[in-house]
């Protein structure tokens, strides 16, 4: 039985799509609120980037409702796989009892390492870019004519901080869920 394409019965492929659906769900959501900080912060990153590669959902409602378009296209996917990750590591695991339970914390963990590795990602942002470090972002301002570079670029850091958070999130978030697997579980 391979990890991405088992052969399980019905209620296990029930359940590992229920995990999925509900990580893209939760990733889309947090991608929401993700977004309003960053445009919060930089809505150039949105006015002159985000909106043209996501011009296909703009259905002409306000800018902050586009924002949270735009999250929500951006991380639903990140949720998505998250979610089949864990509920198959649930699966093989032969997860018992609370598994619900255990997996609601396992997404918690996931999103609280996300959110840490974003506000790690601000800061960064913020220190890198002082001084003379914002001429790193020269480039980027010429390219898309930019008024506010820095706050561009501590969005940009915030946003690759939260992808990497979301894979540590994932790596801890799994490893709570095999440590809380039965003694006498085995694949």
């Amino acid at each position: 039985m391979g990890i991405l394409y088992p052969t399980l019965p019905a209620r296990c492929t029930r359940f590992l799509l229920g995990c999925a659906a509900f990580g893209a769900l939760i990733g889309g959501i947090y991608g929401m609120f993700h977004d309003q900080v960053s445009y919060s912060i930089s809505p150039e990153y949105f006015s002159k980037m985000k909106f043209h590669q996501f011009a296909y959902a703009n259905f002409g409602w306000s800018p902050r409702v586009f924002v949270a378009e735009v999250g929500f296209l951006a991380s639903w996917w990140v949720g998505m796989i998250a979610g089949w990750i864990l509920g198959r590591v649930a699966v093989r695991k032969q997860l018992a009892g609370d598994v619900q339970k255990r997996m609601l914390k396992a997404f918690a963990i996931l999103i609280g390492v996300a959110a840490t590795s974003g506000l790690i990602g601000i800061s960064l942002g913020i220190v890198l870019t002082r001084g003379d470090g914002v001429a790193d972002w020269n480039e980027w301002r010429d390219d898309l004519r930019l008024d506010h570079v820095r706050k561009f670029a501590i969005v940009a850091y915030l946003h690759g901080a939260s992808y990497i958070g979301a894979v540590l999130g994932l790596i801890v978030a799994t490893l709570y869920l095999v440590r809380h697997a039965p003694a006498d579980a085995h694949p």
